[in-house]
C-alpha cells in the first residue's frame, strides 16, 4: 500500500472506515511514509477508533448540525438526521457499539 512508487507525493494516507475484527471496533487507519533525507525506509501507521474521532466534534444543536461522509459518499455520522439503519451501507450488517452511529 505504501511502497514508494505508489505514493510519489509522500503524503499520509487515510483508510476507509472499517470494522476491526481483532478489537471489535470501528476504526479509520492512517499510514505515514518514513524517509531519511531522500531514502525511503518504510511506513508507520495507527488506527483511530471512530468513537474517539467523533467525540472531538462539536455537539449539534437545534440551530446547527453536520454530516460526515466517507469517500464513497456513505454517511459516517449524522447526529440530527433520522432514517432507517438498514439503508446505511456503512454498517455492512454488523452490530454497532457506538451510540452516535445507531442514530444514522
Amino acid at each position: 500500500l505504501l511502497r514508494e512508487e505508489l505514493n510519489p507525493t509522500r503524503e499520509a494516507i487515510w483508510s476507509r472506515v472499517h470494522f476491526d475484527t481483532v478489537w471489535n471496533k470501528w476504526v479509520i487507519s492512517i499510514l505515514v511514509p518514513l524517509y531519511d533525507s531522500d531514502e525511503y525506509l518504510g511506513f508507520t501507521g495507527t488506527d483511530v477508533e471512530l468513537k474517539t474521532l467523533l467525540s472531538h466534534l462539536p455537539a449539534p444543536d437545534s440551530r446547527q448540525g453536520f454530516l460526515i461522509f466517507d469517500q464513497q459518499g456513505h454517511i459516517i455520522s449524522a447526529p440530527n438526521l433520522r432514517f432507517k439503519r438498514s439503508e446505511n451501507s456503512v454498517t455492512s450488517g454488523k452490530a454497532i457499539s457506538i451510540p452516535a452511529l445507531n442514530n444514522v
